[in-house]
This record gives structure tokens, C-alpha cells and sequence, in this order.
């Protein structure tokens, strides 16, 4: 029996896991009262999913002696760059799940023939009720820190539902250090999208690469153990701009 820790009762992973016959899904609360009367098994695969005070539960699970998979994001975004990366530098050891976007296929050599970049954008058409922060870390790591850093960015999101506090539809527009333009376009308003679709389009003087980075199953990657700091530094931009509807540089992100 593997265990999967969410507070919720659906979304992507929940669902896919829950009609597995060797998935249990627990509630945080549960979990935990459970495991202290019974304690932690070594045979059991734990997927920590959407929690609360997620750190301690993962040091929980580091004091018994286990590395769990746990999705992302695993820190609080709100804190500043420095805090952030202390928290990153400070957490126990784990694997981190990827749920959304796969991670580019194509060698960065496939760049250089492209010649110069102009500019790329990303689609996303998600299920409803997606956690879009768990969407732009992934799509960070698989992309943008492929790319090259990030100089300015402004974005807007709208919740159009109204039946959640998380945004519909997210739109991000960048400018990279090496002058590249981008746009990020997530839809999550589709009640007959499955898994999603995710895809790529990059553009150069030279030539175009268009990939579709859409995951087909939950990834449990074990190559992938220690957060992307960066990642989370642009999770905080993004907010950040989304609060703002302007344009915000990285120095913004220490006031």
C-alpha cells in the first residue's frame, strides 16, 4: 500500500492516484495521528501533495529515517531571497514530483542553430481547479532556466469562477538578460481538459522549435532532489507583478 498525504479531494494527482487500488489517499491530520500510534512503514512509497506547514511534515518524515516524494512548491514563496534560500539549503532530503510539464527534450545545441533568439511563448491548457504556483515551478525548471535569466517581467491573473482563490487564467509577459521576449499563457477553465496540454514555441533568426512538453503520467523524479531556488524567486515575481499589474524588476522583490 503507497500513501499519498493531500488535504484535498481532487486535482491531477489525487484523482490519477486515488483510482489506483494500491493508493491510499490520508488527510494531513490523519496521517499524522496515524503514524503515531503505528508508526512509519519502510515498504510504503509516501507522496506528501497539497499540505499544510509542509516542511515539518517532511522533517517528520526525516527523523524516521524515510524520503518521501512530495509535489511542489514545498516553501513559502512570500519570503524574501534570502529567506529562501536558507529555507532551500535547509530542508531534509527528498524527491520531488512532477506533475505538469516534462522537461525540454531538444540539446541546448538545438539553440545555437536556431541562431539568435527572438522569442518564445508557452501554452498551457490545464484541468480545473489546478494549483498554478506547482504549473510555474515546473515550467521554470523545464524552460526558463534553460533559456536564460530573467530581467523583467509584469503578469495578470483573473478568477473568472469565482468558486476558488486561485486564478483561472494567468498571463506573463518577460524580458530575459539576453534581450529574448516571452509570454506564458495558462488556461485552467476547461471542465473537459484531462491531464492537460502543455507546449512550446521558440523562435529564432534561423529557424523555430515547437515541442509539446505535456507530462502523460505523474513523474517521480528522483534526479531532481533539491528545489530550483530560482524557481521560487520567479513564483514570487509573478505574484508579486500580478498584485502590481505593472512592471516589476528583481530588486522589487526585497521591498
Amino acid at each position: 500500500m503507497n500513501i499519498l498525504i493531500d488535504n484535498r479531494t481532487n486535482g491531477t494527482l489525487v484523482n490519477m492516484l486515488a483510482k489506483q487500488t494500491n493508493w491510499r489517499l490520508e488527510n494531513q491530520y490523519t496521517f499524522l495521528e496515524r503514524t503515531k500510534n503505528e508508526g512509519f512503514s519502510i515498504d510504503t512509497k509516501y507522496v506528501i501533495g497539497e499540505v499544510d506547514q509542509k516542511i515539518l511534515l517532511l522533517n517528520r518524515f526525516h527523523s524516521n529515517n524515510i524520503i518521501p516524494f512530495t509535489t511542489q512548491p514545498i516553501i513559502d514563496w512570500n519570503l524574501n531571497p534570502k529567506q529562501l534560500s536558507s529555507c532551500i539549503s535547509g530542508l531534509p532530503p527528498l524527491y520531488i514530483v512532477r506533475q505538469h510539464v516534462r522537461i525540454l527534450t531538444k540539446p541546448i545545441d538545438t539553440f545555437f542553430e536556431l541562431g539568435p533568439l527572438y522569442y518564445f511563448e508557452i501554452r498551457a491548457e490545464l484541468p480545473l481547479n489546478i494549483d498554478f504556483d506547482e504549473v510555474l515551478v515546473e515550467v521554470f525548471d523545464s524552460i526558463l532556466s534553460t533559456l536564460g535569466p530573467v530581467d523583467e517581467l509584469s503578469a495578470r491573473s483573473r478568477n473568472l469562477r469565482g468558486n476558488r482563490s486561485q486564478p483561472d487564467v494567468l498571463l506573463v509577459q518577460t524580458l530575459l538578460r539576453n534581450g529574448i521576449e516571452g509570454h506564458l499563457f495558462i488556461n485552467a477553465l476547461d471542465a473537459k481538459v484531462g491531464h492537460g496540454d502543455v507546449r512550446i514555441n521558440i523562435y529564432g533568426r534561423d529557424g523555430s522549435l515547437n515541442e509539446d512538453l505535456t507530462i502523460g503520467k505523474v513523474v517521480f523524479a528522483e534526479y531532481d532532489s533539491v528545489p530550483n531556488y530560482n524557481a521560487y524567486v520567479f513564483l514570487k515575481w509573478v505574484h508579486r507583478a500580478c498584485r502590481s499589474e505593472s512592471l516589476v524588476h528583481l530588486k522589487d522583490l526585497n521591498s
